[in-house]
């Protein structure tokens, strides 16, 4: 009688058998109903009342996910087709090239480097690779805007940015969080402040009005 039961639980265990996939599609898979009618024959009340309720159950929650992913279909399709929503993000993608670029003001909280002596060129360079790391949005050293693009070198025993001159006391200011950028900088100004005045202060808001100027692309043939 055990060995029997047994038996007929192993039969319905695997009727129910089903495969279960989550992604962009849902499917469910059952069994024919032939396979099923010879699986059912023989069982007891009891056992039919048990697997009438766990259909109705499966039933109720493929049901109700069906719904749910048609509401998130629903929502990206309207995301995706919607004027309003393209044109926003694409403004929001120009803005952030913009002042990844250099040719728009930046202005926000961030902080206010002061340095009295002359830097060398490695100097401004790992200062600016530093600040970015730590998560500065824009920066500028004497009203001259310095991006990823900015080329620093040196003239006449100066610093130049993209062939400006900068002279010192040098003002380097910094857009981005200020506590961020203050924390992370720590060791580097421990650093520059073995050669002379430094100092460092976090400000509320900080308006860095200095731009990129456009310069057009310039191509040389050889060999023509």
């Amino acid at each position: 009688m055990q060995g029997s039961l047994r038996a007929n639980r192993v039969q319905v265990a695997i009727f129910f058998v089903t495969v279960l996939g989550l992604g962009f599609f849902f499917t469910v898979q059952v069994r024919s109903q032939a396979t099923a009618d010879q699986l059912l024959s023989g069982q007891d009340n009891v056992t039919l009342g048990l697997l009438i309720t766990g259909l109705a159950q499966s039933n109720e929650r493929l049901v109700q996910a069906r719904s749910d992913l048609s509401a998130q279909e629903g929502q990206l399709a309207a995301s995706a087709t919607s004027p309003n929503s393209a044109r926003q993000q694409l403004s929001r993608q120009v803005s952030e090239l913009q002042v990844i670029n250099g040719t728009t003001p930046v202005r926000g909280p961030g902080v206010e480097l002061k340095i009295g002596f002359t830097m060398q060129t490695f100097e401004l360079q790992d200062l600016a690779n530093a600040m970015r790391q730590l998560g500065a949005e824009a920066l500028s050293m004497n009203q001259v805007r310095l991006t990823a693009k900015s080329v620093i070198g040196e003239k006449s025993g100066a610093l130049t940015v993209d062939g400006e001159t900068l002279a010192a006391p040098y003002d380097l200011r910094a857009v981005g969080d200020p506590a961020q950028l203050s924390a992370g900088a720590a060791q580097l100004l421990t650093q520059l402040k073995s050669r002379g005045s430094v100092s460092l202060d976090q400000q509320a808001d900080i308006h860095i009005t200095a731009v990129v100027v456009e310069r057009p692309q310039v191509y040389s043939y050889f060999g023509q």
